[in-house]
Order: structure tokens, then C-alpha cells, then sequence
């Protein structure tokens, strides 16, 4: 008589299962993709986070007012630039079609920079421009920042497409210690607190990670040399990712650099430095997890369009993770968040610290869902996807609006960070339902 074999007990089925998943993981190339981009990012954004102390004791709040205005107007017209061709580099059909949209991205950012410089001219013509107002001369160095924020945004698809993450992570720490150091540098020279300093620093930043990124091209031309006419035809060919992405982008980024800019113009550039601070220093996390989830997310993803099942098994999975990640961030923020401000970046940032409050639900539902917002890009649905931008942007900005008639920035701030939670847990939802039943389906 044959003896029966005993059953295993719920402990060592839970062990072997744990076994199996580290061994599935160190297998995946989705998992070391993203674990080297997240690394390297990490450590960038450490360089980030140590120097933010230095600097919040060497300038001023208003001078970190005006940066901040500066960078909202590059973050809106940088990843613009290129017209959101940077997108179908990642997935175009072949190499040669790659090169071609390289090219072509790159041909439109320099004709941004020139259409930027020349509004700029216009705006000071007109003596018009509130954003003008606040920067001055600095203004000028705009055309510049958005020819190298464009550059960074191409050349960083060109290498995700090559699975080239190395480089990547290399353009990123370049990029944050020279934005980091320049600042540092020129107050030790001139012992005076500035502006300039701070945007010259992350001009300097961008743009040495800009020559760093190309490079890694190698002996390969940046700017093919083909006819004008392939260019055209190649346009033509992926104008889907211009007719859906680029409104995206504008509608995001606008809705991002709006409540900076109206809180300045509102009370002053201190109130909108508070803003901007609390603002970067919480979706820090958010960066550095979701563009390495996302940038790699995009790829697999433009990869197995073809097949519902695995991008759904692949959304369903991160949306897990990373609820599970936001919940650390969330907890810290809400029981401390004015007194940590205070602590690390001195006592006239507790106001960041108290806008960090108000914002941080709306920034552990963005952590979740913002590296997700790149698998409906990938899959063909860009109309949904700008669906939730749009309402993410009424939101936004409707609560802003009703805040700020009221008198109260700190409302204001409350109904704004409201509205963006409501916005991503929507989307969420959408995802998730679509996952499950095949809705993810690439469309032509």
C-alpha cells in the first residue's frame, strides 16, 4: 500500500511562492529596467534633496518664487517642443522610422525656441505679460532653456527606445549636479542672494545633459540627412501621437504652472514659492518612482500592444504596488508635514509645509496613477486619456478659482488638491475596469 505524501504546510507554500516571485523578478527585464532607472533617478534626486536645504538658507523666498515661474513656463513649453513626436520615437514601427522622427523632433524644437523668442519680443513690444513682469531680462533665457528641455525630452526617447538606461540615468545626475552646484558656486562668488542663479543653474543643468545624451548617439548624426519631403511623410504617418498627446501636454502642464502664476500674481512670489516647494518636495517620491515605471511601462507596453492580456496583467500589478508604496509618504506628511518643512528647510517654509498637507492626498492618488497615464499612450487611447486630463484640469483650477475668491491661498490650495485626487482616483477606476475586461486593446 502506497503511502500518502503529506500535505505542505501554509508556510512553506507562502516560502516557495516568495522564492518563486524573486526568481521571476530577477528574470524580468521590465523589473531591471525599471530598478536601474529608479536607482539612478534616486540618487539624482538625492543630490536634489540635500542641496534644497543649502539653498532655501542661501536665497530667498521670492527668489524661489521666480525660479519657479521660470520653470513652469519651461515645463510648459519644453515638452511641447517637439510637437509630442518624441512619443512615436519609442513606437515606431522600425529604425529607420525612428531616425527620421528623431530628426523631425529635433528640427521642431529649435523652431520652438525660435517661436519663444520671438513672443518674448513680442510680449516686451507690447509691454504686456504678467509672467514678464515677474522675470524680467530673465525672460530672454527662455528660448534657450526650451531648445535644451526639448532636446532632453527627444534624446531621452531616442535612448529609451535602444533600452539604453544607463545613459539615461547618467543625462539625469548630470542634469542635478549642475543645477545643484551652480547656484552654490555663484553665491560663494558674489555673496548675494539672486534669482539668476537659480535659473542660470538649471539652464546649465539641462543643457549638460542635453550634450551628454547625444553623446551616447555615438558616431551616429543627430539630424539625418534626408529630404524634407521624407519628413513630411513621416509626420503624416504618426500625426495620431500629435493629435491627442500634444493637447495632453498642454492641457497638464498648463494646469500645473496656472496655480503658480495666479498665486503669484495673487498675494506675491514668496506665496508662491511656498507653493512651488511643497509642491516638488512631495511628488519627489512621484518622479522617482513613476518616471522610471513609466518610461519603461511605455516601451513594454508599445511592445505587447498587440496583446491585452499582458499589459492588463501589467497595469493591474503596479497599480498594487504602488498603492502599496503611496500609503508611507501619505502617513509621514499629514501627521508632520509643517514641522518637517520647518526642520529641514528653516522656519519661514512652514507655510510649505501646511500646503504640503492639503496637497498630499491628491499626490499619493498622482504617484499611482501617473506612470499608469502612459499605458493608454502606448495602447491607442488617447482619447480617453485626454478625457481625464481635461477633467483633471477643471478641477484644478476651478477649485483654485474658488479659493482665491474667497481671499484664502490656503483654500484655494485645499479645493485644488481635492479636485486632483478626485481626477485620479476617476482614472484609476477607468483602468482598472478596462483591465479587466480586455478594454485595453490597441486600437490602430
Amino acid at each position: 500500500m502506497t503511502a500518502r505524501a503529506r500535505p505542505a504546510s501554509r508556510s512553506a507554500v507562502l516560502r516557495a511562492r516568495g522564492v518563486a516571485l524573486v526568481r521571476t523578478a530577477r528574470g524580468s527585464a521590465f523589473v531591471r529596467h525599471v530598478t536601474l532607472l529608479m536607482t539612478g533617478t534616486a540618487v539624482a534626486h538625492l543630490v536634489t534633496v540635500l542641496a534644497t536645504p543649502l539653498l532655501t538658507r542661501l536665497y530667498t523666498p521670492s527668489d524661489y518664487g521666480i525660479n519657479a515661474a521660470y520653470l513652469a513656463a519651461v515645463s510648459v513649453l519644453g515638452p511641447m517642443a517637439a510637437l509630442r513626436y518624441d512619443f512615436a520615437i519609442v513606437a515606431a514601427r522600425d529604425k529607420r522610422d525612428a531616425v527620421l522622427l528623431r530628426g523631425l523632433a529635433m528640427h521642431l524644437v529649435a523652431l520652438a525656441a525660435v517661436l519663444t523668442f520671438g513672443l518674448i519680443a513680442g510680449l516686451h513690444w507690447i509691454g504686456g505679460g504678467n509672467l514678464l513682469r515677474h522675470l524680467g531680462a530673465l525672460a530672454w533665457l527662455l528660448p534657450l532653456s526650451v531648445l535644451a528641455a526639448g532636446a532632453v525630452v527627444v534624446l531621452g526617447s531616442v535612448l529609451n527606445r535602444r533600452q539604453d538606461y544607463p545613459g539615461m540615468v547618467r543625462g539625469k545626475l548630470v542634469a542635478a549636479w549642475t543645477s545643484a552646484l551652480v547656484p552654490i558656486v555663484w553665491f560663494a562668488a558674489v555673496h548675494r542672494s539672486t534669482p539668476e542663479a537659480l535659473i542660470v543653474g538649471g539652464l546649465a543643468g539641462t543643457t549638460a545633459a542635453a550634450l551628454l545624451l547625444t553623446l551616447r548617439l555615438g558616431p551616429e548624426r543627430l539630424l539625418p540627412r534626408v529630404r524634407w519631403a521624407r519628413y513630411r511623410v513621416t509626420a503624416r504617418r504618426y500625426a495620431r501621437f500629435v493629435r491627442f498627446n500634444l493637447v495632453i501636454t498642454g492641457i497638464d502642464q498648463l494646469s500645473a504652472g496656472i496655480p503658480l502664476w495666479v498665486l503669484n500674481d495673487h498675494g506675491s512670489t514668496a506665496i508662491g514659492a511656498q507653493f512651488a516647494l511643497a509642491n516638488n518636495m512631495l511628488r519627489l517620491p512621484g518622479v522617482l518612482v513613476g518616471q522610471a515605471v513609466g518610461q519603461v511601462m511605455y516601451e513594454h507596453a508599445a511592445r505587447l500592444r498587440a496583446s491585452p492580456e499582458e499589459v492588463a496583467a501589467l497595469v493591474r500589478r503596479n497599480v498594487l504596488v504602488l498603492s502599496l508604496l503611496a500609503l508611507i509618504p501619505l502617513a509621514v506628511v499629514m501627521a508632520a508635514g509643517p514641522d518637517l518643512f520647518a526642520l529641514v528647510f528653516g522656519a519661514e517654509w512652514r507655510i510649505a509645509g501646511e500646503y504640503g498637507r492639503l496637497l498630499m492626498p491628491a499626490v499619493a492618488v498622482w504617484f499611482v496613477a501617473s506612470p499608469l497615464t502612459l499605458v493608454p499612450t502606448a495602447t491607442g487611447h488617447q482619447d480617453v486619456l485626454l478625457r481625464f486630463i481635461s477633467l483633471n484640469a477643471v478641477l484644478r483650477l476651478g477649485g483654485l478659482a474658488i479659493g482665491l475668491r474667497q481671499d484664502s491661498p490656503g483654500l484655494a490650495v485645499l479645493l485644488l488638491g481635492a479636485g486632483e485626487a478626485a481626477s485620479g482616483i476617476a482614472f484609476l477606476i477607468w483602468l482598472w475596469r478596462a483591465s479587466a475586461r480586455d478594454g485595453l486593446a490597441a486600437t490602430p
